[in-house]
């Protein structure tokens, strides 16, 4: 087994690797395509202003895309990056994509339901709560237009099985993207890290919603939150790793101050093994627009 260093440009892994040690350097890309794809080595290395990333989004037709990776040790520095924002399903497509294709519809969901548009509804949430590897559904397009207005795609899939340390101090984001014009937004996407020992003390985690679109009294669902889960046996001290799970906002509904509340869309889920990362007083945006559960 060699060990391999990407230094500059991007490399794609389109099918199963294995490598000694992998470091992905300042500048540059790794980008995963296929779901297959299996990135497996002892250590992981992303350096600050290294990224790893997916192909583009995919219809429910096409090869769908996840970022995997199976390693005994794992490192993302701050000023590093795992960005899959806008890299899961394509409009119009996903589990939790909404109903119908026409103007003014919902956004997509996964973990938080999508908010639903002044003509058609939202999806239903989907995907795992304790292990989740559903990526973000896109919301509803415009279709009338010409070219079309595309409802925003749904964050990416990705998968950290990390056997020793999973330390996370840069950002991990599966946001989902902003919608066009009377289009729906996409949901969040998910992210499943599995290790022995989590860590981090800079570290961002999130999986938010996009945009939806409105004008005058006609408006499309914003993206629901998509799904976060951590499972771990011990965990390093001091470890300060935020998440967000934002709904995504400017939707046709948009809080449940709103007299359509419950139109509006929704924040996705945390999930996590144990208590020990909560402390007596939440501050610092630790745990933003998040759906806390413990011990699944």
């Amino acid at each position: 087994k060699d060990m391999a260093i990407v230094r500059s440009g991007s490399v794609i892994l389109a099918s199963p690797v294995t490598v000694a040690k992998l470091v992905v350097s300042n500048g540059a890309s790794l980008v995963f395509t296929n779901w297959a794809t299996v990135l497996t080595a002892s250590n992981v290395t992303v350096r600050s202003g290294g990224t790893i990333t997916l192909a583009p989004a995919f219809g429910a037709s096409q090869m769908s895309n996840r970022v995997s990776i199976t390693c005994t040790n794992f490192t993302l520095e701050a000023g590093a990056s795992i960005n899959v924002d806008g890299k899961g399903y394509a409009w119009d497509a996903g589990p939790g994509k909404g109903s119908g294709v026409s103007e003014w519809g919902g956004g997509g969901s996964l973990g938080g339901r999508g908010g639903d548009g002044s003509a058609t509804a939202a999806g239903a949430t989907c995907g795992s709560l304790a292990a989740p590897i559903t990526p973000g559904s896109g919301g509803i397009s415009y279709q009338s237009g010409n070219p079309p207005n595309r409802g925003g795609p749904g964050g990416g899939a990705v998968r950290l099985n990390v056997v020793s340390m999973a330390a996370i101090n840069g950002t991990v984001s599966a946001n989902g993207s902003d919608s066009g014009y009377a289009s729906g937004g996409g949901s969040g996407g998910a992210v499943y890290i599995t290790c022995g020992t989590f860590a981090g003390t800079s570290g961002l985690i999130r999986v938010c919603g996009g945009t939806g679109s409105i004008s005058g009294g006609s408006g499309c669902g914003a993206g629901g939150g998509g799904r976060i889960a951590i499972t771990y046996t011990n965990l390093s001290v001091p470890n300060t790793v935020r998440f967000a799970a934002s709904p995504g906002t400017n939707g046709w509904r948009v809080n449940i101050w709103d007299k359509g509340w419950r139109h509006a869309a929704e924040a996705g889920t945390l999930s996590l093994p144990d208590t020990m990362l909560l402390s007596p007083v939440l501050s610092g945006n630790r745990f933003r627009d998040v759906r806390l559960f413990m011990g699944i």
